[in-house]
C-alpha cells in the first residue's frame, strides 16, 4: 500500500508545474559553435580540435575576464580582512588554515581530547568485548559506556578548565529542601 501511495505521488510531481524543484539550473552558457556531424562520440570534439583532459571548455569573454580580475582583487581585500579578524578574535597567536582559524589552546584542547580519546575508545571496545561475551546479560541498561563518556568529558574538561561555572545553585539546593 505504502509503495503504490510513493508511486502515485512521484507520478503526479512529474507530471505536475512544480518538479522545478528536481531540475538542477543550467549555469552554463550554450556552445553556438557547430559540432561535426560525422562524430559518434557522445561529447564530440568541437573546434576541430580535442577536449581538455577534464573534459569542460571554458569560453571568456573580454567583460567576464574582467569581472574575474575585480572578483581576485575584492578576495585579496577579503583576506586581509579575515587575517584582522581572526588576530582580533583569537589573539596575536591564532592563524587561519583551510578548516578555520585556530589560537594555541585550540591546538593544546584538540592535543588533550585525542590523547584522552585513546583510553576512552579502548574502554568502550572493551564494553563492546564484554557483551559479546556474556550475551548482555552484564549492564543490561548499557551504563558502561555513560560512565566511560562522562568520565572522558569531566577529565578532559578539568585538563583544559573549561567546567562551566554554574550561578544560582544555592536557588536550586532551597528548590530540593522544599
Amino acid at each position: 500500500m505504502k509503495t503504490s501511495i510513493l508511486t502515485i505521488g512521484c507520478i503526479c510531481a512529474s507530471l505536475s508545474s512544480w518538479t522545478f524543484g528536481f531540475n538542477l539550473p543550467n549555469v552554463r552558457k550554450q556552445n553556438t559553435a557547430t559540432t561535426p556531424k560525422s562524430s559518434s562520440n557522445l561529447f564530440p570534439i568541437r573546434f576541430g580540435g580535442s577536449l581538455p583532459r577534464n573534459g569542460l571548455v571554458t569560453v571568456i569573454s573580454s567583460s567576464s575576464a574582467a569581472e574575474i580580475i575585480t572578483h581576485n582583487e575584492v578576495n585579496a581585500t577579503e583576506k586581509t580582512s579575515t587575517a584582522s579578524l581572526v588576530r582580533s578574535q583569537g589573539g596575536r597567536l591564532s592563524f587561519s588554515t583551510k578548516y578555520g582559524a585556530l589560537n594555541p589552546f585550540a591546538i593544546y584542547y584538540g592535543i588533550v581530547a585525542i590523547i584522552l580519546g585513546i583510553p576512552w575508545f579502548a574502554a568502550l571496545s572493551a564494553c563492546q568485548f564484554l557483551y559479546l561475551i556474556t550475551g548482555g546479560r552484564v549492564d543490561k541498561m548499557r551504563r558502561l559506556p555513560i560512565f566511560f563518556s562522562h568520565l572522558w568529558g569531566v577529565v578532559l574538561g578539568k585538563l583544559t578548565r573549561t567546567i562551566p561555572k554554574f550561578e544560582g545553585k544555592q536557588i536550586l539546593e532551597r528548590f530540593y529542601k522544599e
